[in-house]
């Protein structure tokens, strides 16, 4: 008799259960993505649930994503401008 993967699993808890209310922030004013992280951070630090570094990771992976994205951005709109000035030479021709 198999075993399914389902039956391997464990029982995850209850999203429920896991939150708790004094840890949830309403109405709080933040000045940008950054702050709002550390506003929930600084919550979940004080709380035991995360470790400083774990925050830490959290804003230095948003830091490398809008780096990402700058690139990105860059990159693609070169393309485009190669792309548009190689049609404009074809159309001359």
């Amino acid at each position: 008799m198999q075993v399914s993967n389902k039956d391997k699993k464990e029982k995850l808890p209850d999203l429920a259960d896991l939150i708790k209310p004094d840890l949830i922030l309403l109405d709080a004013e933040a000045k940008d993505r950054e702050d709002a992280i550390l506003l929930g951070c600084n919550l979940l630090v004080d709380d035991g649930a995360v470790t400083e570094e774990y925050c830490n990771l959290i804003l230095r992976s948003l830091e490398e994503t809008k780096i990402h994205k700058v690139m990105q951005h860059k990159f693609i709109k070169a393309e485009v401008k190669n792309i548009l000035k190689s049609r404009k030479e074809s159309q001359k021709i």
